[in-house]
C-alpha cells in the first residue's frame, strides 16, 4: 500500500475509531490506478509533443520536466503521484527512438552527465588528477590526452571509436 493512502486510512480509524478493509482497498486501487492513468495521459501528451519538435534544448527540457508534469496534476487529483512519475517514464522510455533525433540524444546525454555529476562536483571531485568544479569529459581529455581513464570515473576513448 503506498505510505500516504496507508497514513490516511491510519488517521481515519484512529480519529473515527474504525477500520474498514474494503475502504481501505478500494482507497488504494483508487490511488494506484489513479496514478497510472495520469501517467498515461501526460506521457500521450508528451510523447505528442516530442513528435513534433525538432529542437535539442526544447526537447531535452521537456524531458526533464516530464515527471514533474505527471506528479504536479497527480497529485492535485489525490492519486499516487510517484506512480503517474514511474508510469510516464516508462511510457516515453519505450517510445523514446520515435521521439529522439540523434543529436538530441547526444545533447541529452551530456546534460543528464552534468546533472548525475553535480553531487561529485560539489563536493570538489578530482578529474584527471586535478581537484575542480567544472569535471567533463572534454577537461579530462584536455588534461589527460594520453590516458585512457580520467580520475573522475569515466571511461574516455580519445580516439573516438
Amino acid at each position: 500500500m503506498e505510505p500516504l493512502v496507508a497514513y490516511r486510512v491510519a488517521v481515519v480509524a484512529v480519529v473515527t475509531g474504525g477500520f474498514s478493509p474494503a475502504h481501505a482497498g478500494l482507497r488504494y486501487v483508487l490511488s494506484a490506478g489513479g496514478g497510472i492513468v495520469v501517467g498515461l495521459a501526460v506521457g500521450y501528451l508528451v510523447r505528442l509533443v516530442r513528435r513534433r519538435l525538432d529542437d535539442p534544448p526544447v526537447e531535452i527540457t521537456i524531458a526533464l520536466l516530464t515527471g514533474y508534469f505527471a506528479y504536479l496534476p497527480a497529485e492535485m487529483l489525490d492519486v499516487s503521484g510517484v506512480l503517474a512519475v514511474v508510469t510516464v517514464g516508462v511510457y516515453v522510455g519505450w517510445h523514446a527512438p520515435e521521439l529522439s533525433s540523434p543529436q538530441q540524444r547526444l545533447q541529452g546525454l551530456a546534460v543528464f552527465e552534468i546533472l548525475v555529476l553535480s553531487p561529485k562536483i560539489r563536493r570538489g571531485a578530482t578529474c584527471a588528477g586535478v581537484k575542480t568544479y567544472i569535471c567533463s569529459p572534454a577537461v579530462a581529455v584536455a588534461r589527460s590526452v594520453s590516458s585512457s581513464s580520467a580520475s573522475c570515473g569515466r571511461k574516455i576513448n580519445v580516439s573516438g571509436e
